[in-house]
Formats: structure tokens, sequence, C-alpha cells
């Protein structure tokens, strides 16, 4: 009886330290890891959410920037209200949001679940990116109330979701997708800043004009343009194209304000190019002063906005009327050097007679080097016998018949 009891102290021994180490091993889980997971019921993660209530976002993240030479620390925010039922971003002077961008996230919110959580631990937050070094995004109704104040992190393990926190909760949760670019804060992520997209191949005129240049284009029904002001003449298609196809694609670096602001340069532009395409719309820009940036401002007729412009991309357009007349082909260019040598002159064998250096002329018995032959005989020189002609008939031992 007494081994019995003492099988069993042993046993109850045993069992505690299993349960300490198991107690241990969560309380490290729950301290030492940033993906500790516990369930929890599945709610909305912002009860009573409702897009049609939201009136302003604002989304700040927190970025690195060069100043003075050195990497700092620099909030970047980005605000967007609504007006009626248009979104408009405001920290981009009231530029037109787009509204398939805004919706997006307004469902993204509304779809924000309390799911599993991975982190209750203030000080994993930094490490998940669901603090003030990451992304914060909060919706505000017209009176100014909060609807949604979120924390949103960085990428989850997988990649294809995001730890994102509720501000004023320590619990991290994972939504579903990357969502770096819904809750991004670039403004051109905001609204489409083509500034008149068009097609350049629909352009069937151009005017082109700066300083004291003034030229028309014209397109005709078979495709070739022609440049009919200040002369007339084919044009180079290569460079009409280059003046149109710029003009159809032109992007806005910045939104500068609106044209009734003034300041721009805008009333006595330093270039003004108009296309006219084929069912009778125009489109015309104005160029303006330089903002210093290496951009110029720039205003579509019609537009109330101003925009930003690469400065290069404008110079481009500063074409010369010689520019449009036809180039003559380049010529062919020259065949390679060959490596092969010239062939030389067929060799008889024959020794050459070279002239003699005193001037003198060769022996009557030389042949002429040119032609090979034999100089004819002189008038009062009998002809050699060695030549063969009047040979005489050597002496024979054979006498001769009687």
């Amino acid at each position: 009886m007494i081994h019995r009891v003492r099988i069993l102290d042993r046993t109850n021994v045993v069992l505690l330290i299993v349960l300490a180490a198991l107690a241990g091993a969560y309380a490290a889980t729950d301290r030492g890891s940033v993906f500790d997971e516990s369930p929890e019921a599945s709610l909305d993660l912002f009860p009573g959410f409702d897009a049609a209530n939201a009136a302003r976002i604002e989304i700040v993240e927190m970025t690195r920037a060069v100043k003075d030479g050195q990497n700092v620390d620099e909030p970047r925010r980005i605000e967007i209200a609504r007006e009626g039922d248009v979104w408009a971003v405001t920290t981009a002077k009231g530029y037109p949001a787009r509204p398939e961008k805004v919706q997006g996230l307004l469902e993204k919110i509304d779809a924000f679940k309390r799911g599993i959580v991975r982190s209750h631990n203030p000080q994993h937050h930094q490490q998940l990116g669901v603090d003030d070094s990451g992304r914060r995004c909060q919706v505000f109704d017209a009176s100014g109330k909060a609807l949604a104040d979120v924390y949103v992190g960085k990428p989850a393990p997988d990649f294809r979701s995001t730890f994102i926190r509720r501000a004023g909760s320590d619990e991290v949760y994972v939504a579903p997708d990357n969502l770096a670019q819904v809750f991004g804060t670039m403004p051109t992520q905001w609204y489409e800043n083509q500034i008149a997209p068009f097609k350049a191949e629909e352009a069937v005129a151009a005017d082109l004009s700066y300083d004291d240049v003034h030229i028309r284009l014209e397109k005709d029904s078979e495709g070739t343009w022609k440049v009919v002001a200040p002369e007339e003449f084919v044009a180079e298609k290569r460079i009409a194209e280059s003046l149109v196809r710029p003009a159809a694609s032109l992007r806005f670096t910045a939104v500068a304000g609106k044209g009734s602001d003034g300041g721009y340069g805008l009333e006595d532009p330093s270039l003004r190019l108009e296309v006219k395409l084929g069912d009778g719309t125009t489109h015309a820009f104005r160029a303006g002063a330089e903002t210093g940036e290496r951009a110029i401002f720039i205003q579509h007729e019609g537009d109330e906005f101003v925009f930003e412009v690469s400065r290069p991309l404008i110079q481009t357009l500063r074409k010369k009327l010689d520019d449009f007349r036809p180039k003559a082909p380049d010529p062919p260019p020259p065949p390679p050097p060959s490596d092969e040598e010239p062939p030389k002159k067929p060799d008889d064998g024959e020794p050459r007679d070279e002239a003699p250096s005193d001037g003198k002329t060769p022996p009557a018995d030389e042949k002429t080097p040119a032609t090979g032959e034999e100089p004819p005989p002189k008038k009062d020189e009998a002809p050699d016998p060695a030549d063969g002609k009047g040979k005489e008939t050597p002496p024979s031992d054979e006498e001769p018949p009687k």
C-alpha cells in the first residue's frame, strides 16, 4: 500500500512538472512572439460603420526624407473630402478624386473583422507597423465624428494579408489582401493625372505658337501630315506625330491651383498648342511660367485647374518650321575595307629587261621588253648568222656524190 502511494506521488509530481512547462511555454509565446494567436469571436472591427455617412478621410504615413543632407522621418498626409456626391483631394487643391478608389477604401474598412488576435503586446506594435511609424487612417462624418480609426501595418508573412489595429486597442488582427495601395498616401494614387486624354491618331490638325513661331499642320484623309502655314509642304510624319502624341498623353506631377488664383504666367503664355480631332473637338494647352523645380505651369483651356508639368517635356514641343521639312535620305555607307590583296599580273616566267640607266638604245639583238620581239636589222648590217637566217651549212664527214 505504501509502495502504491509512492508511485502516485511520483506521477503527480511529473504531471505538475509537465503542466508548469506548458504554462511557461504559453507565457513565453504570448510575450516573446509577435505572431501569437488566440481565438476570439468574429465581430466587426467598427460596429455600426456606414460608408454612406463618411464625409472626410485622412491618411498619415511616416516616410523618409532628405533634409540638409540627412535622412529624417517626415509624415506624409493625404485628405479626401466629399462635396455633395463628389470626392475631392483637399490636399491637392481640391482636385477630383477617383470615386472607385475612395469606394474601395470604405469597403475595406467596413469588412474589417475581429478575427484571430495575432498579438496583445504593445511592444510589438512598431515591429508590425501598427503604430505611428506606419499608416493611420481616420474616417469622419459631416459633423467631424470619427467613424473609424485604424492603423494599417506591414504585410503578414504570407504577403497576402496585412496587420491592422484599431486605435485605442492593443489587439492586432490580420486583414485579407495587401492593403498598401488601398491606403496609400501618394497624391497620384487618388486622382487621374492625365490632363486631357485623347487618342493621337484621331488628331487631324495642330496649331503651334510660341515667341515669333506660328505653325499650322493638317492631316489629309490618307493620313499624310502637311504644313499649311506659314508655308505649304508635306511634313515629316515622325516630327508631326511627335508634336501630337505628347499632348495626347500629357501628365502632370502636381496640382498647382486654380487659374483664377493668378500668378502662373498664363495671361501671356510661353507656348500654346491646339489639337483638333476628327469629331470636331479641340484640346488647347497653354504653358506659363517656370516653377523653379524643373517644371512649368500648364493649363488645359476650359479646365479651372493649373498643373505642374515636367519642363523638358514642354521643351520638346518647341519645334521650328525646318524641323517639319522632309529630310533627304542618308547616302549609303561606303563598303568596308577588304582584307584581300589586289590580284597580281600574270607572270609568263620570262625575264624582263630593264631599260639601261645611261639612256642609250638597247642592243639590237635584245628583245624589246614591251613586245618580246626582236628588233628589225639595220640596212647596212648583215644578218647575224646566229639568228638562224642565212645560216651556214655545218661541215659534214660525208663526201659529196661523184
